[in-house]
């Protein structure tokens, strides 16, 4: 999630501060943006390629482009649309849904290879090779298992596999998205709020919802991102502009929550509202 994205739901007073529903918990609390919506990277002493394209393409651009979404002809100024576009691909490629299946999936992976090299090399051997050990256990194949997940987990940060990941998935998703229009839906008044994982692929119900949930891009019926609590941006076939009415908020509000992994933002003194209620309760059941 991008911070300064995140200042479009600040309270505006002091240092920034965002309303948070914890969906663990479903408890509310106001926090600073800077302690809420990303992924810490111990491991970044710098900033690296990954870092200059999140702040060159989005965060130095995005205020100001959501200042000019003001009407229609907002939608007529390519660096606009250049930039919103580029946010939708930046959270989908960089956000918790990506990062999420790599973390997941990663166990699983290094699991196939250890399997692979136990049918080859007996475990003594396998852990003399990882740590210089000899050792003499009926459990050397748990110890080998250990020894490969932590090992292919160590690799996979020293390679920065996860910036591997984020440059392939937003160039993709730049291609993906060159082939869209934008149309964005505007509401004064009731607010949006956004997930954790903003850019929803919606599967054409509330039951299929999000990227973790099975509904990737090229089969969702609609593609779309908050970018302030007034304006949602999706993917059309022409660009418009639509005044959303209350039910199109409530609609689309409970889309963020089913593809949230764990946290839902919106303005402190605008809280999340019985719709979101409704939609946690929906989720439950």
């Amino acid at each position: 999630m991008s911070r300064v994205l995140l200042k479009q739901w600040s309270d505006g007073r002091g240092r920034p501060r965002v309303g948070v529903l914890d969906l663990d918990t479903n408890e509310c609390s106001t926090e600073e943006i800077k302690r809420v919506g990303g992924v810490a990277d111990d491991g970044l002493e710098a900033p690296n390629a990954t870092e200059n394209i999140w702040r060159r393409d989005v965060e130095n651009r995005i205020e100001h482009t959501v200042g000019r979404l003001v009407g229609p002809e907002s939608l007529d100024d390519p660096a606009v649309v250049e930039t919103l576009k580029n946010c939708i691909a930046l959270h989908f490629a960089r956000g918790f849904a990506p990062h999420e299946m790599i973390r997941t999936n990663t166990p699983a992976f290094a699991d196939g290879v250890t399997a692979d090299v136990l049918a080859q090399y007996p475990p003594e051997d396998v852990v003399h090779a990882l740590t210089g050990l000899h050792v003499e256990t009926i459990d050397a194949v748990a110890v080998v298992e250990d020894l490969m997940r932590s090992r292919f987990k160590q690799e996979l940060e020293a390679d920065r596999f996860d910036d591997e990941v984020f440059l392939t998935n937003y160039r993709r998703a730049q291609e993906y998205l060159d082939a869209f229009a934008l149309e964005v839906w505007y509401s004064p008044e009731p607010h949006f709020v956004i997930a954790d994982i903003p850019v929803v692929t919606d599967g054409g119900s509330e039951e299929r919802i999000g990227f973790l949930n099975g509904v990737p891009w090229g089969k969702a019926t609609s593609i779309f991102m908050p970018v302030s609590p007034h304006h949602v941006v999706a993917l059309a076939q022409t660009a418009r502009w639509y005044a959303a009415t209350p039910s199109n908020v409530i609609t689309i509000n409970r889309r963020q929550v089913r593809s949230a992994l764990r946290q839902l933002f919106f303005v402190p003194d605008h809280g999340p509202g019985h719709e979101i209620a409704e939609a946690l309760r929906q989720s439950a059941t």
